[in-house]
């Protein structure tokens, strides 16, 4: 490769380094009036806290699609909306993708929230956090329409039912709400 060329091609691997890898559309659910939730059976390894949180996830999405107009149905659907979870201590990064039907971009988003969460955290303190990552897809042409995160800590075992419940709730609504603008 002559130094020309080297040169040309300095800004686009400058730019390639500098991306996340994971796409974040901002679509909105404008023109669309049915909707589906990915269903899977919960991995046999899951934790039952993690399970329970899932389904509380599912429940205040179906509640959100239907209160901002949105019909839930399995045949007819034009969105598919899926979840992913990530969890996050000091040292390393777990995802549940019983629910993601994003494929291996769950690996991206794992080796990231890994990389920006855990290698170059600064914090010395332990911690225990999770992510919840929602995207909507088109169901006939696979096109992502949307995707947004939202990150918590995870609280104690001991923490009452109706605070976890409530505050899986606020994340499935700052992270599906903007979809809804």
């Amino acid at each position: 490769m002559n130094p020309r060329q080297l040169f040309l091609l300095l800004p686009v691997l400058f730019l390639w380094s500098c991306s996340t890898g994971v796409d974040l559309p901002s679509g909105t659910s404008r023109g669309y009036s049915s909707v589906r939730l990915s269903d899977k059976a919960p991995h046999i390894d899951t934790p039952d806290r993690y399970k329970q949180g899932q389904k509380w996830a599912r429940q205040n999405i179906r509640d959100l699609c239907q209160q901002k107009g949105l019909q839930v149905s399995e045949d007819s659907a034009q969105l598919e909306i899926s979840r992913l979870v990530l969890i996050q201590d000091n040292s390393t990064t777990m995802a549940l993708r019983e629910y993601f039907t994003g494929g291996l971009e769950a690996d991206a988003m794992e080796d990231l929230a890994h990389q920006r969460g855990v290698v170059q955290s600064k914090e010395v303190e332990q911690f225990n956090r999770a992510g919840l990552v929602i995207d909507v897809r088109e169901i006939n042409s696979g096109d992502l329409v949307y995707r947004n995160y939202v990150k918590r800590d995870i609280l104690p075992e001991g923490t009452p039912l109706e605070v976890r419940q409530r505050l899986v709730q606020e994340a499935v609504i700052e992270a599906l709400g903007p979809f809804f603008s």
